[in-house]
């Protein structure tokens, strides 16, 4: 009111804002003009940090909340394609999932120089991974996990991983980034707000897990050549579900003839780099075969 010729030029992306906890309002960028006067809108939808097909993955997944600002990304011509696969774990610990992972970059020969990131909702997702007698260290103090093959076809190969949480992954990018616990419960959160935070802030964000929805978005988005979700079979998250009934995950799988509830997946890699195939029900079911575990029926 001061000075009347005073203008804002903001720079901001509604799909990545996640710390409502710290006063940040969805409601400032879809009612910016309400607050600050006439506003002229230019978006910025040319992104050179990831392709397709995860730029079409990731912006279905995040603009099925209605809320957000519709944009339809591309990234420039050469720019290199970036994947994703969902990657089953046993139970709670995920040592044997990151390390099969590991084991796929050695086989299809990835730069031990890729640059690779762990992510976690919680800071508490890094225990998952355990130390092992073989191939994989974890140092807890450093949240670094570090996989060397020693001996075999692959032996000289070194793969380090950072570890941090999706939070603070925003704005960092890898080469090659694991998502870890994409569990029910897990992520999205199941954590209630505090209610003041509902008396705070405007109701301009109502999508269920419209917060959450944005985070895994950031998560999803950090690699430049392939995402890995790491989840339980059994309990899988929503979002991870979501991906697999838009058809953006692995194709059918094969029910264990044995229970006939689980499904057949890739069990850990052996040392002779012959890997084999189990139930997701183990160890209550141990039916193992050598047959291949995905099917396209």
């Amino acid at each position: 009111k001061q000075n009347r010729e005073a203008k804002f030029f903001c720079v901001g992306d509604d799909w990545q804002s996640i710390f409502r906890f710290a006063g940040s309002d969805l409601g400032l960028f879809r009612n910016f003009e309400s607050h600050f006067g006439y506003t002229k809108l230019a978006k910025i939808e040319t992104t050179y940090r990831f392709n397709e097909p995860m730029i079409g993955v990731s912006g279905g997944f995040v603009m099925k909340n209605p809320n957000q600002i519709r944009k339809k990304l591309k990234a420039p011509e050469g720019t290199e394609e970036v994947t994703h696969t969902v990657v089953e774990a046993m139970g709670e610990d995920e040592t044997e999932a990151v390390s099969r992972i590991f084991a796929g970059m050695a086989k299809a020969d990835a730069s031990p120089s890729h640059e690779v990131m762990l992510i976690g909702r919680y800071n508490s997702d890094f225990d998952r991974i355990k130390n092992t007698q073989g191939r994989l260290t974890v140092n807890a103090d450093s949240k670094k996990v570090t996989y060397e093959i020693a001996q075999g076809k692959h032996r000289g190969k070194k793969y380090v991983a950072n570890f941090v949480t999706a939070h603070r992954a925003k704005g960092l990018q890898a080469d090659v980034v694991i998502v870890l616990n994409c569990n029910a419960g897990s992520f999205p959160s199941e954590r209630a707000d505090d209610p003041l935070l509902t008396l705070l802030l405007s109701r301009a964000d109502a999508f269920e897990h419209g917060e959450e929805r944005r985070l895994f978005y950031v998560a999803m988005t950090r690699a430049k050549k392939k995402t890995y979700f790491v989840t339980n079979t059994n309990r899988k998250s929503s979002f991870i579900k979501e991906m697999e009934s838009k058809g953006h995950s692995s194709p059918r799988r094969r029910a264990c003839p044995q229970c006939t509830t689980g499904e057949i997946v890739e069990r850990p890699v052996s040392t002779n780099d012959s890997p084999f195939f189990g139930c997701t029900n183990y160890p209550y079911c141990k039916y193992t075969t050598k047959r291949p575990a995905r099917t396209l029926a």
